[in-house]
């Protein structure tokens, strides 16, 4: 599954709509929204804000220890 996948089907589950994901994130407009889902992928930095505006977060866990951290979206580093 790709981070345009859990994209929309994150939208489909929770209702959000493109111009709620362009309200809320730094995407300027629901064609902004719209041209970043239909490409082959997301920047990390779009996919965490929208994953963000929908209440989710991103977490990276190792396959074999219980090891895992969440990445957040920090509009002050980028």
């Amino acid at each position: 599954m790709t981070a345009i996948d859990v994209i929309q089907l994150l939208m489909e589950e929770t209702q959000t709509t493109l111009a709620e994901l362009a309200e809320y994130s730094d995407l300027s407009s629901k064609q902004s929204v719209y041209q970043a889902l239909r490409q082959k992928d997301l920047k990390v930095g779009t996919f965490l804000q929208l994953l963000e505006v929908m209440g989710y977060q991103l977490v990276v866990q190792h396959g074999e220890t219980n090891d895992e951290y969440v990445i957040d979206y920090d509009k002050e580093v980028l």
